[in-house]
């Protein structure tokens, strides 16, 4: 099965000034592959439903990111 990712930031709970951080959670696990869009031009309006065909889109897998050596893709 293969996702779609539109780098995505989820921010649960509150976030105060000096907080610690005990634990981090993803929806992106380095086990699974991934169709991206790097965003150099607009991806079109119809990229979030069902419908949308993104077999042009990249893919790689999961562990997204670039410049800190532990991504399996680097963007």
């Amino acid at each position: 099965m293969i996702r779609v990712l539109l780098i995505l930031f989820i921010i649960s709970g509150s976030l105060t000034v000096g907080a610690q951080i005990h634990h981090w959670e993803t929806v992106v696990y380095d086990s699974m592959k991934w169709r991206y869009w790097v965003g150099t031009s607009d991806p079109g309006t119809r990229w979030n439903t069902v419908a949308f065909n993104d077999t042009a889109w990249p893919q790689g897998q999961g562990g997204f990111g670039y410049g800190d050596n532990d991504d399996r893709t680097v963007i």
